[in-house]
């Protein structure tokens, strides 16, 4: 996987890799909202923006360990100080590992923050509350699938930047994702995903998708979303429409795979 033994890092190339820290933040919020940016009459408005953080920092307050990788070139010395511009920036994963010290309490104090400038504005107010009806319907689905009471570790957040992809960095995340695990004697993990991911990269590397909720099933969700007549356009133009996944894999028989 190449070598480079600064603040535990390592490259691969053309991209460096290295522990994850709170200075990643403004690049990581960056990348969502790039990947997952925000609808009308959200989207591409400072209100917006926030949402975008505010996603974020809920991965980032749950984190125990993670992963960055940057663009190489930029220097070495960038790269150890934890702050990245969005040049830099190339994936990250976030992890959750039970009975692990948070990492980034300071992120809670941040979304309480967020949360008030949002809530200023009533469009920012609806996605407010419809973020925490997508964060409780997860909770429904880990308490059906007693997905937390078989796995010990849950991979909160797993993004590569858009203009990094293709660049096999998704693909180095992973088996270091994988190769942390297995050295913490994890034996099972599971993930939140939904249809607005590539959840089928999951199935590919040998995940087994335990709980599911799909969102033409409950037609109740429009009405909670604020969608009073036709969706002419289908569900993926209703923000937060999307149906839910939680996949669960074996740390063993999954990095077996890694390579695929």
């Amino acid at each position: 996987m190449g070598a480079w033994d600064v603040t535990n890092g390592w490259d691969d190339g053309s991209v460096m890799y290295r522990p994850v820290e709170w200075g990643d933040v403004d690049a990581v919020a960056d990348a969502f909202e790039a990947t997952w940016p925000q609808r009308p009459p959200l989207g591409g408005t400072p209100t917006g923006l926030l949402v975008s953080r505010y996603f974020t920092l809920h991965y980032f307050a749950l984190t125990t360990e993670g992963r960055v990788g940057l663009v190489a070139g930029d220097g070495v010395d960038e790269t150890v100080a934890g702050t990245l511009d969005d040049e830099d920036f190339a994936g990250v994963t976030l992890v959750r590992r039970v009975g692990q010290p948070q990492l980034f309490p300071q992120a809670v104090a941040e979304m309480e923050d967020l949360k008030k400038l949002i809530g200023a504005n009533p469009a920012g107010a609806a996605a407010l509350a419809r973020m925490e009806h997508f964060f409780a319907i997860e909770g429904m689905l880990e308490a059906d699938s007693d997905v937390d009471l078989t796995s010990d570790t849950e991979l909160e957040l797993f993004l590569v930047g858009p203009a990094a992809r293709g660049r096999g960095v998704g693909g180095a995340l992973w088996r270091q994702f994988l190769a942390d695990l297995t050295d913490a004697g994890v034996r099972n993990f599971f993930l939140h995903t939904d249809s607005g991911c590539d959840y089928a990269f999951y199935e590919r590397h040998g995940l087994t998708r335990v709980a599911e909720r799909l969102h033409a099933d409950h037609p109740e969700d429009l009405e909670f979303l604020g969608v009073t007549g036709p969706v002419d356009e289908g569900p993926q133009e209703v923000p937060l429409a999307d149906d839910q996944f939680i996949y669960r894999g074996d740390v063993a028989r999954v990095a077996g795979g890694a390579g695929a």
